[in-house]
């Protein structure tokens, strides 16, 4: 008997993975492909204009549709006797009785790709491509670039075009080798061919271009490059031998070819990076000249992610002694008086407190849109609707307790202290520092602020619940009733709020500050963890980051600001560069900040081939 329950669990699990397989390789074939035609100037798979990281998000919530259509049709009881199944069942040769998990991820494949419901099927999928941005990332990049003066090679890609026009040179005749030096020549008169916009312009603008698709994109995305590359060959020797108005009939041909190209290197900056400013960063670092938005956009997504795993703990954690403390008030001893409310007590505080953030957030991101608003009428707003959702929530619950029916005051305030955090949190997205300093000074005083308030809401929200029951004396008498129930609320209630108040503002403020300096860099930094030989210390260091203009080293040796340094990167000549700044770290470490004297060649072509144009 038990070998065949464990017979049944094993196909059952077998049958659902089957079902599974089915549904993700239907949905990333069908995800992958255009639910219209797009531009023609746009070619490839909707993946190639979309991160990899977002296309796997968004494929997920469209595999996830259609596994909810199969799990809507499993449930559907006698659907072999529907007349608009039955014929895709007879089409699949599926019987009443062969119908599991797998069947239904059939039939589901199947109703979507039908007539009456494909359109529905193909509106949800460009929704979904619309909200990953699917061209229109790509579109808007290469809008941004200006309709003349587009392009400007960089000596890099200059350097590599004559590279290539030399290594051509050399598979051709010694009849046609003028062919080479022309082309050079015009090359290095390439600023006034592009002043006068010629047909070598044009050439020259077409190679450089390829030079840039094949330094900077993926060969899936960029394709093969020989049939472009031999009809550039062809075209470059017609050109020198036509009249000149006989050659303009190539023109538009070699603007089609630097479009593609253009747009292939547009793809694969919007596929590597997700920050407009790095993309604009990028673009310009090709030899492009976008018309990029000085605008600085903070994303906090992370920081508030962090947040939310912040009250959580928070939220077990205050509610555990919150408990404990009314239990040990209660004089009768009710049976599960902890075990009953400590999961609905632990939900309801950490999603009250997490709606309160994401409200803040929301009313932060209005505020910045519309300049005009009040500000102490967008904190009103967010205690206003904070108060509302966590007061809704608790409607919904009803198990507070039974006196709360017949005192709506205190499920008001009780809402209210959850929506104390919302301001705070609005603040701290609303303030802007470049100070480290500053920035701990605002998270303890916000800390200390959300200490005070709730210590004051924790024991208004007891007296409230408990106003009908009160009948102390005194202030003393009020704070020592029932096991000085009253003051352990209170230290409780300050202890969470100095917690909550600092590590939500620090973290939220933390994360700005980090950005805005990243966006004033010049030259953006990479993360590394690169062994370098120190020549002048003897000794070995650990570059943490580096850009094309310096590094940040990490080394046990003596050094101060204004120091000369000679070290070697990656098996390169010495490289001299002057220290900036030192910082003591424990066990005796010194991390260091180092400008480099002059560019070093090998930096420049690791940061470009290992991170990318955005670098360099």
């Amino acid at each position: 008997m038990a070998d065949d329950n464990s017979s049944e669990l094993f196909f059952m699990l077998l049958d659902v993975f089957v079902a599974l397989v089915i549904i993700l390789f239907f949905s990333q074939k069908r995800f992958n492909s255009w639910s219209e035609a797009p531009p023609d100037s746009f070619k490839g798979k909707p993946i190639d204009y979309i991160s990899p990281k977002s296309f796997v998000a968004y494929f997920l919530l469209y595999a996830l549709s259609i596994a909810t259509l199969t799990l809507a049709l499993y449930g559907i009881p006698g659907l072999s006797q529907l007349s608009f199944f039955k014929p895709v069942l007879e089409a699949l040769g599926i019987t009443q009785e062969s119908q599991g998990w797998t069947i239904f991820a059939l039939i589901s494949i199947s109703v979507a790709s039908v007539a009456p419901l494909e359109k529905y099927e193909k509106e949800w999928r460009k929704k979904l491509h619309g909200f990953a941005r699917i061209p229109r990332d790509v579109v808007e990049l290469r809008g941004s670039l200006p309709l003349t003066d587009r392009f400007i090679p960089t000596d890099h890609y200059l350097k590599i075009a004559k590279e290539q026009i030399i290594k051509s040179g050399e598979e051709l005749t010694p009849r046609y080798k003028s062919v080479e030096t022309t082309w050079l020549e015009h090359l290095n008169n390439f600023s006034e061919e592009h002043k006068n916009k010629t047909i070598h312009w044009h050439f020259l603008n077409c190679l450089l271009l390829c030079v840039v698709a094949k330094s900077v994109c993926p060969p899936r995305l960029l394709g093969p490059t020989d049939e472009s590359e031999r009809r550039m060959l062809e075209l470059g020797s017609l050109i020198l031998n036509l009249e000149i108005n006989e050659s303009h009939k190539f023109i538009n041909e070699l603007d089609r070819m630097a479009e593609y190209f253009e747009i292939c290197i547009c793809k694969s900056i919007v596929r590597k990076y997700s920050d407009e400013s790095e993309r604009f960063n990028a673009l310009k670092n090709c030899g492009f000249q976008p018309n990029g938005r000085d605008a600085f956009k903070s994303k906090l997504l992370t920081s508030l992610g962090q947040c939310l795993v912040g009250v959580s703990f928070v939220s077990i954690f205050s509610v555990a002694m919150i408990l404990m403390v009314l239990e040990n008030s209660i004089d009768t001893d009710p049976a599960n008086f902890f075990s009953d409310r400590f999961f609905l007590w632990s939900f309801g505080s950490f999603l009250s407190f997490s709606v309160a953030i994401m409200i803040a957030a929301v009313v932060a991101a209005q505020r910045k849109s519309d300049r005009r608003s009040s500000h102490l009428i967008s904190i009103a707003t967010c205690i206003a609707l904070s108060t509302l959702a966590a007061a809704l929530y608790f409607i919904i619950v009803s198990d507070l307790d039974a006196r709360s029916e017949s005192n709506p005051l205190a499920r008001i305030v009780l809402a209210l202290s959850f929506a104390m955090l919302s301001p705070v949190v609005y603040q701290a997205i609303i303030d802007n520092t470049f100070d480290s300093y500053e920035v701990k000074r605002l998270a303890f005083y916000n800390g200390f602020l959300l200490g005070g308030t709730l210590m004051v809401m924790q024991c208004a929200v007891s007296y409230t619940f408990n106003i009908q029951n009160i009948s102390y004396s005194g202030l003393v008498d009020f704070l020592v009733a029932q096991n000085n129930k009253m003051i352990y609320l209170a230290i409780i209630g300050f202890f969470k709020g100095i917690i909550l108040g600092t590590f939500v503002t620090f973290l939220i403020q933390h994360a700005k500050r980090a950005q805005y300096l990243k966006s004033l860099r010049i030259h953006p930094r990479a993360s590394v963890q690169i062994p370098v030989n120190v020549a002048s210390e003897g000794a070995s260091a650990i570059a943490m980051d580096i850009s094309k203009n310096g590094m940040k080293l990490e080394t046990k040796g003596d050094l101060k600001a204004g120091d000369k340094l000679n070290f070697t990167f990656m098996r390169s000549d010495k490289t001299e560069g002057l220290v900036k700044w030192t910082k003591r770290k424990s066990r005796g470490r010194l991390v260091v900040g180092v400008l480099l004297s002059q560019q070093n060649e090998t930096i420049v072509e690791y940061l470009r081939d290992k991170y990318g144009a955005y670098y360099v």
